[in-house]
């Protein structure tokens, strides 16, 4: 029995320190299963936060609806709609919607998104536009809508004044007789845009024909489209070019200015100017060509008179008519200057000596 009773207690120790043993592990377990817990906790209240940081921060509105009702509403609806939180909260949804169908059509839809520009009502009966996202989700386990929206009424008066700028850029340019053009960006430049004066230049009639081309298929000389396009792509700009352009009815000079101008998606284009500077050049050209003139006559009328006159030849008034002709022809003179008493009193010409001496036989031994 005694060695019955010492087993026994030998057994009741060891399933003792099992338990102890058991117990040791399960309790370590769930001290380090609560320490997890604990830590995922903090980190899903920390995610929480940021998220709510987030969305409060964000400039788009963000509003829950469960059960016809807004449940949730970050700053930025309320600086939309001028209502605050509470507020949205107990007022029906479909008083800020413009069209009171809209929301509800969105319901009974099978979309579960959608994405458009509406209007909204704010808490002062103003409407604003809004670009609107709507979205249906599950929220604890029941149907939820959530609403993103933008305030684009700013864009909108933007889009608006730029249109109106684009409206009256397109009469600016309609009207003037300089060409204003827009071209792609590449080794072609194909035409996108043309006004009237461009069309009047180049000689084309329908602009839909010119729109066919690109601008340095038109340049007559190979070497001016070479130059030209490669001070393009350099300098991203060309001011004022006299190139030789080939129109649809022949030739002519013109200045050509292109601009590489990047829109907000990055894509390249060309902006450009032509003018028809054809009768200017050749304006250009003749006063060239008088200046060049007058610079001659210039330097003609500086130059000394001397090599280009004679002594006078004079005799005196007794001097005999035979006398005369002997001086005339010793210094090849066609005039002889007559005085008397050192006064010039007349002048006898060759003309004289054969109409009114030769031809009336007069004695050449007479004195003049």
């Amino acid at each position: 029995i005694a060695s019955i009773e010492h087993d026994l207690i030998i057994i009741s120790v060891i399933i003792i320190v099992f338990i102890l043993l058991m117990l040791v592990i399960i309790i370590t377990n769930s001290i380090k299963i609560e320490q997890r817990k604990t830590i995922a906790e903090n980190k899903l209240i920390e995610s929480k936060e940021k998220y709510r940081i987030l969305v409060e921060q964000t400039k788009e509105g963000s509003i829950m609806i469960l059960e016809n009702k807004i449940i949730y509403s970050n700053n930025a609806v309320s600086n939309i709609l001028g209502y605050s939180s509470k507020e949205l909260s107990s007022i029906d949804v479909n008083s800020i919607f413009n069209s009171k169908l809209l929301f509800n059509e969105f319901l009974l839809d099978t979309k579960t998104k959608q994405d458009f520009e509406t209007n909204l009502i704010t808490k002062n009966g103003d409407i604003v536009s809004v670009n609107l996202c709507i979205s249906k989700i599950i929220f604890g386990d029941k149907n939820a809508v959530t609403l993103i929206i933008r305030d684009i009424s700013k864009d909108n008066i933007v889009k608006n004044e730029l249109d109106i700028k684009k409206e009256q850029f397109k009469s600016l340019t309609k009207n003037i007789d300089i060409g204003v053009f827009r071209t792609t960006f590449n080794n072609k430049s194909k035409f996108t845009e043309v006004n009237p004066a461009t069309l009047n230049i180049l000689g084309f009639t329908n602009e839909n024909e010119l729109l066919k081309h690109n601008i340095f298929d038109l340049f007559q000389n190979k070497t001016d489209k070479k130059s030209f396009l490669q001070e393009l792509i350099s300098a991203k700009k060309v001011n004022n070019k006299a190139v030789r352009i080939k129109t649809k009815n022949g030739n002519i000079i013109a200045s050509v200015s292109l601009t590489v101008i990047k829109d907000c998606k990055g894509n390249q284009f060309c902006d450009g100017v032509i003018r028809d500077i054809t009768e200017k050049t050749n304006n250009e050209k003749q006063k060239e060509q008088v200046f060049n003139e007058l610079q001659a006559s210039q330097f003609i009328l500086n130059c000394s008179i001397k090599q280009f006159t004679r002594n006078v030849v004079k005799c005196s008034i007794n001097t005999s008519i035979l006398e005369l002709a002997n001086i005339m022809n010793n210094n090849n003179a066609d005039a002889v200057i007559i005085n008397s008493d050192n006064n010039n009193i007349g002048i006898v010409t060759d003309f004289d000596i054969r109409t009114r001496v030769v031809a009336k036989a007069i004695d050449l031994h007479k004195t003049l």
